[in-house]
């Protein structure tokens, strides 16, 4: 996407030149759960399971919306 095409589409935040973008990324609540370990009814309901997968497969693009 042309310099100026960006600009249209994301406003402001978006300058000529390398632009950064921050993503945050979540995680299930059963995952965080099992980050407890000093939490007796996580770590009950999260014994013996392995974590849900989570997150972002790459690359990340920004795409102008249909």
């Amino acid at each position: 996407m042309p310099d100026e095409d960006l600009a249209t589409f994301a406003g402001a935040a978006v300058r000529s030149g390398r632009n950064v973008l921050e993503v945050k990324v979540t995680t299930t609540l059963f995952n965080y759960c099992q980050s407890l370990t000093d939490n007796p009814t996580a770590i009950r309901w999260t014994k013996g399971k392995d974590l849900v997968q989570a997150g972002l497969v790459g690359p990340v693009r920004l795409c102008r919306p249909e």
